[in-house]
């Protein structure tokens, strides 16, 4: 017995020293490494399919669910990928669900409005929550992007959602956000100021028509006025001919003028907002002068701007959403032990990660 425990040893040690050599650190203990299982769960009539993360220990432990990045609809979205791994070791259980319309979940993504997703969200809650290995007083909710938004709306329309972490959330309603994306993305070729105005009028021009402000003519011919151009795609519209017959059936008219801030204000549990140093898709400058009023009159809510990263908490200018920040990874988990240690409505003192 001591023989092969020595034996034992000795094979992890030589793990980690081959690991430390490739450059990389070892796998966790067995002991600390998440358990997967999976869940099924149901927002209303919709069924939706996940996995949860659980740490070692029977529990009941503290859990987070996360919503999703408009481009991110499944569990497996690389920019989720540091939750499922630095969650559990911490002792917070994590579950990823497939966005409804994606994955092995029903539903319809297309007719969906952000407070149905929300409600998505806070069904995810309610699921674990009746669960024994994990604590009904200490489930909350973590969105990128898109689901930052989710995220507080869910934090705003249930009493059970115990804090909140919203990171890259526009403080800008949808419209707002996307034309700021467009001008950066123009910015960056670059172009001349009026050549980029021209493509900035032309997506006002589609926007009131999706509104139903305009006639479609009139959009189809702001739209065509630019297309043969080569920085088109950068404007980030569709052709004019693809243009919707019926913009009141649109997505876009369902969401474009969603305005994050009622959400916000109705938040009373722990939150924190992150934003990135350099955002491709998000007016910093503008979300944090917009949130800053209202968390300054919340003595739970934070406001942070992570230095070092991307729209994802990514390393800087790094192409993989996944390639997550340390230091944002760190404050994360730092926050999140505190608020899942405080009571509901508590403020988690100011991480001590560098941020500004």
């Amino acid at each position: 017995m001591i023989a092969r425990g020595l034996s034992g040893l000795v094979l992890a040690l030589a793990g980690a020293l081959l690991a430390a050599c490739a450059g990389r650190l070892p796998d966790p203990p067995l002991a600390r490494q998440p358990i997967p299982q999976e869940v099924s769960f149901r927002s209303a009539e919709v069924a939706l399919s996940g996995t949860l993360h659980l740490p070692a220990g029977s529990g009941p432990h503290p859990a987070l669910v996360v919503l999703h990045a408009s481009g991110g609809p499944t569990r497996d979205y690389g920019a989720y990928g540091h939750l499922a791994r630095e969650l559990p070791a911490n002792g917070i259980a994590v579950l990823l669900f497939d966005r409804r319309g994606s994955g092995r979940s029903g539903g319809d993504f297309a007719t969906a409005s952000f407070g149905q997703l929300a409600a998505d969200g806070v069904a995810a809650v309610e699921h674990l929550r009746a669960r024994g290995d994990i604590d009904p007083s200490r489930v909350g909710v973590w969105g990128v992007s898109q689901g930052g938004w989710l995220a507080l709306l869910a934090a705003a329309s249930s009493p059970h959602v115990a804090f909140a972490v919203a990171v890259s959330a526009p403080g800008v309603t949808p419209a707002a956000q996307m034309d700021y994306a467009a001008g950066r993305a123009l910015r960056e070729i670059p172009l001349p100021e009026a050549t980029i105005a021209k493509a900035l009028e032309a997506r006002s021009v589609v926007n009131e028509y999706v509104r139903g402000k305009v006639e479609r003519e009139s959009a189809v011919r702001a739209v065509e006025a630019i297309d043969r151009e080569p920085w088109f795609p950068s404007a980030m519209l569709p052709g004019g001919r693809d243009l919707p017959a019926d913009p009141s059936r649109s997505k876009w008219r369902l969401e474009m003028d969603y305005d994050p801030l009622p959400a916000l204000r109705k938040v009373d549990v722990p939150a924190l907002l992150l934003f990135a140093e350099d955002d491709p898709w998000v007016p910093i400058e503008a979300s944090m002068a917009a949130v800053a009023p209202i968390a300054a009159g919340k003595a739970a809510m934070t406001v942070r701007r992570v230095p070092g990263t991307g729209h994802y908490m990514e390393k800087a200018r790094s192409p993989d959403p996944g390639d997550t920040s340390e230091g944002y990874a760190a404050l994360l988990v730092e926050w999140l032990r505190k608020a899942t240690t405080r009571q509901t409505g508590s403020r988690p003192d100011a991480p001590s990660s560098p941020t500004r």
